[in-house]
């Protein structure tokens, strides 16, 4: 009888530890299917990192070079003569800026006179707004300081009328003269004029221009 009580024993004791071993079996699969998903999953996740950094590469280089384009279009409509600048290029990575002439050379921004440098700036303001697609407003403040005469005349016949779907010009008599202002007449919707009164210390706006 005690034989038999010590073989039942053996026998629970058996498959407790046939259970135990069964269990840590089980265990060491699943942590081994775990660690190989999260280095497949680290994998994958990697792979797809690299490719959303070449879409991202590529259409923002799509996007530099539309934007390139359409700044040096704007430049050429403003511009009068034969310039210098033949190219205009963004840098991708710090959005630096160079200007090329017609031979690939690199052009300083000190070669160009003070009305280029100022059209050039206008041409890039330009450029974006055409490159987002969006109607923003445009503010536009004392713009033909540094221009001359034929500047000033593609200035306000290109770009002043053509800028946005609602512009905001502030200007001077000297700037926006009588000439201009009939050229510009179609495209005006109200005119205000800002008199500083004296004997208020204050700003007066009132409706109409200089005369």
């Amino acid at each position: 009888k005690r034989a038999e009580e010590e073989a039942s024993r053996l026998d629970r004791q058996k498959i407790i530890l046939e259970k135990e071993l069964e269990k840590k079996y089980l265990l060491s699969l699943e942590e081994k299917f775990t660690t190989e998903d999260n280095e497949l999953f680290q994998k994958k996740s990697k792979a797809v990192r690299d490719t959303l950094n070449v879409f991202h590469n590529e259409i923002l280089k799509k996007h530099i070079g539309k934007i390139q384009t359409l700044i040096l279009d704007s430049f050429n409509k403003l511009i009068s003569k034969d310039s210098l600048i033949k190219d205009f290029i963004i840098d991708v990575n710090d959005f630096g800026i160079t200007l090329q002439d017609s031979g690939g050379r690199t052009i300083s921004p000190e070669r160009l006179s003070a009305g280029e440098r100022q059209l050039l700036a206008v041409s890039m303001l330009w450029g974006l707004a055409r490159a987002s697609g969006r109607a923003l407003p445009s503010v536009i403040d004392t713009p033909l300081g540094r221009l001359d005469s034929s500047h000033r005349k593609n200035i306000v016949e290109k770009y002043f009328p053509f800028s946005s779907h609602q512009v905001f010009l502030l200007s001077t008599d000297e700037e926006v003269d009588r000439e201009h202002y009939e050229k510009l007449k179609p495209w005006i919707g109200h005119s205000y004029i800002l008199n500083f009164d004296e004997s208020t210390n204050a700003t007066k706006i009132e409706k109409g221009y200089f005369w």
